[in-house]
């Protein structure tokens, strides 16, 4: 047992983080089940198997995960209780569903057909990460920072209602952007989302939001619980430094975001027009950033989280203005648009991942060095803006 319990919570980790340090964080999210030795031997292996067979046999869902309210419901919460098992499960969902997925005749036939199928299933669960594993990991990581800054002699109460709220928040925010960007499993087949698709999404608006709650605050309390029992852990090890050139760089991100974001897209042309605009706004930023100066550096002193409120109001805001200023003909280019002006806004309230790339980690993301003390102004990880 501990052998295996080594391999899932230390071997594999550091093997994923000497790739990318996000990957090691993910795999080894949910150590506190370490102190329950067979839990923590067991849990992963069981969650592949189960995700494989709910991906092959599809017992829970018609053709996708988001006609099934109670698969998306364990998702997350598995997902929220260890972020790392909810990856495991993704891992053996997303192999049994792509590759032996019992699926309708209109999914299947040529090979052409096949491969959007396939594309189509590829974004279906990086969306479905979205929810099991970035979701939870981001709650906590928003909600600690803010109660760090000003709850800390509160104890963990406060950062737990925190967390609690901001999962729920952003489990809410996924159910409606769910739809429109797992649409084209469909639409890539001239086909409409199902009436079993819209009715779990619906439900999934209430269930969903009070399930992130009610986990993350049973995984305060376990880990307050368990932490003390577990094992030593080591430190992950050091991402190998490769430097990408910088048009490769640009090219990766706006190639994920635009698959991302395929469900927004009409036409031909707007992924061409999303794509040159993202790549522009890439390169551009993190200059025009910089001649902010001393107005960013104050901006950047408050926590995150307030902030991401702030960005998501205003690209609320614009993006009912858009759709009513450009019509209801097309919703789907309105919104395109909304989501581009979205990235800009996100780019001036959340600039701290933007700038701290550029810059050593004994300095903030402005290159001033943090004072003896200070609370670092570079930002946790947050998830991409849904639309």
């Amino acid at each position: 047992m501990k052998r295996w319990m080594d391999f899932w919570w230390t071997d594999a980790p550091a093997r994923a983080a000497r790739l990318t340090g996000a990957f090691g964080i993910v795999l080894r999210d949910g150590h506190y089940l370490r102190a329950i030795t067979p839990v923590a031997a067991v849990a992963p292996a069981a969650a592949i198997a189960v995700g494989f067979i709910a991906g092959w046999r599809h017992p829970l869902a018609t053709d996708v995960y988001t006609t099934s309210l109670f698969l998306m419901a364990i998702g997350l919460v598995v997902g929220t209780l260890s972020s790392a098992v909810g990856a495991w499960l993704l891992a053996g969902y997303a192999v049994g569903d792509i590759f032996l997925g019992v699926r309708d005749a209109a999914f299947n036939g040529a090979i052409g057909n096949l491969a959007k199928t396939w594309a189509a299933l590829l974004l279906a669960d990086a969306i479905l990460a979205i929810l099991i594993v970035l979701i939870p990991l981001t709650a906590r990581v928003l909600a600690d920072e803010l109660a760090q800054r000003y709850l800390a002699r509160a104890g963990r109460i406060p950062a737990a209602l925190l967390a609690a709220v901001a999962a729920a928040g952003l489990a809410f925010a996924w159910t409606q952007a769910a739809l429109v960007l797992t649409r084209p499993f469909f639409a890539w087949h001239s086909l409409s989302p199902t009436s079993t698709e819209l009715d779990a999404l619906h439900a999934a608006a209430f269930v969903l939001p009070l399930l992130a709650a009610a986990g993350t605050l049973l995984r305060v309390f376990a880990e307050e619980e368990l932490e003390p029992r577990e094992p030593p852990l080591p430190e992950l090890p050091e991402r190998a430094h490769r430097k990408v050139p910088l048009p490769l760089g640009i090219a990766w991100r706006v190639g994920l975001s635009v698959f991302l974001l395929a469900g927004l897209m009409e036409s031909w042309i707007d992924p061409i027009v999303v794509a040159v605009v993202m790549a522009m706004l890439i390169a551009l930023r993190e200059p025009a950033l910089r001649r902010l100066g001393q107005n960013l550096h104050l901006m950047m002193r408050f926590p995150v989280l307030p902030r991401l409120l702030l960005g998501a109001v205003v690209s609320a805001i614009i993006g009912i203005i858009l759709v009513s200023a450009l019509g209801t003909v097309s919703v789907i280019r309105p919104v395109v648009i909304s989501t581009l002006v979205s990235l800009i806004v996100f780019s001036i309230v959340l600039p701290d991942h933007v700038l701290s790339e550029h810059v050593p980690e004994s300095h903030d993301a402005l290159g001033h060095p943090h004072p003896t003390g200070a609370v670092p102004v570079t930002a946790p990880p947050a998830p991409p803006p849904l639309p």
